[in-house]
């Protein structure tokens, strides 16, 4: 019985690993695609506005959900993944 302890535990930790890596790529996308959806609106690109908010709404369903029920942590994953994403976009906007 002793063993299944430090099984449990490294299940646990690694379920927080995995779910801190999943806000952090969740965020990173949907903001991503606000930097593109901007640029879309200002080249009046009708499709790509169409797209890219779809995007961002149907990753803010599934976010909205890990973040109120998350903790702390999953709250910071969810901000450096934004920020990662808003800095991608950023550069990805200089190439569209």
């Amino acid at each position: 019985m002793g063993m299944d302890k430090p099984s449990s535990e490294k299940a646990v930790q690694e379920y927080g690993r995995y779910n801190g890596l999943r806000l952090f790529f969740t965020a990173f996308t949907q903001i991503a695609l606000v930097s593109v959806n901007t640029i879309m609106l200002t080249k009046g690109n009708i499709v790509g506005m169409a797209i890219a908010s779809f995007g961002i709404n149907i990753i803010w369903t599934h976010n909205v959900k890990r973040t109120i029920f998350g903790s702390e942590l999953d709250r910071i994953m969810y901000a450096f993944g934004a920020t990662a994403g808003c800095l991608f976009g950023y550069f990805l906007t200089t190439i569209i």
